[in-house]
């Protein structure tokens, strides 16, 4: 289990994430999608929690105008800020600017069951990315059963009710996850649900009135 104490985001240099990453090659990649793509990480250190693994999302910024990325680099801290037991931890990013290219890269824990949607699908990628996220040959994974699905359900729920509330004890406000969708819904080993990419659909939206809210964020947990 993780530690939800808050701890602060750690700056690490692209290159370091290169190098755990084999230079972000395909074979250390295990999810991909409109927002970017996540690799299995090795041998970083100084981070919140001891682990041989992390997962590194890296994601394409370039296209984003340079006011609304620091906004998104300043919100990181706050997402950071986050600590719930059914939310994935931020631990880490790093930002990658010159005239060609922008990268961001945010580094979580490596969650070894997959993602709901691979643990549903079992076809062949899935399973490659189970095996390369687990360490564990493929046969250990048992289809789920709809009792399994309902614990899964429920404990992403209780991540997304966090981000709706605001504590005002903690500073915390209210805040949109606004990409609910089964890869977005992590298990551990055993069975412990997290919610990933918190509020990086809305920063990425980039001023476009797209309908992420709190409304939006409900009826996606109930078609997932």
């Amino acid at each position: 289990m993780f530690n939800n104490d808050r701890n602060s985001v750690v700056f690490m240099f692209e290159a370091e994430l290169a190098a755990a990453t084999d230079g972000f090659s395909h074979a250390r990649r295990i999810g991909e999608g409109g927002l970017g793509s996540i690799y299995k990480a090795a041998g970083l250190q100084g981070l919140a929690i001891d682990a041989s693994h992390f997962a590194v999302k890296k994601l394409d910024m370039t296209g984003m105008k340079k006011l609304r990325l620091t906004q998104f680099l300043q919100d990181i801290q706050t997402i950071g800020a986050c600590r719930h037991e059914n939310l994935v931890p931020l631990l880490a990013f790093s930002a990658h600017h010159c005239a060609s290219e922008r990268h961001v890269c945010l580094v979580t824990p490596v969650m070894q069951g997959g993602s709901l949607e691979d643990r549903i699908a079992l076809d062949a990628d899935a399973q490659r990315r189970l095996s390369l996220v687990s360490g564990t040959p493929i046969r250990e994974f048992a289809p789920l059963t709809w009792q399994q699905r309902l614990v899964v359900g429920l404990g992403a729920l209780r991540g997304l009710e966090y981000l709706h509330t605001p504590d005002l004890h903690a500073y915390k406000p209210a805040a949109v996850h606004g990409n609910v969708k089964p890869s977005n819904i992590l298990l551990d080993l055993y069975g412990n649900v997290r919610l990933a990419d918190m509020g990086l659909a809305r920063e990425l939206a980039d001023g476009l009135c797209t309908g992420i809210d709190e409304a939006g964020d409900a009826y996606a947990m109930g078609v997932s």
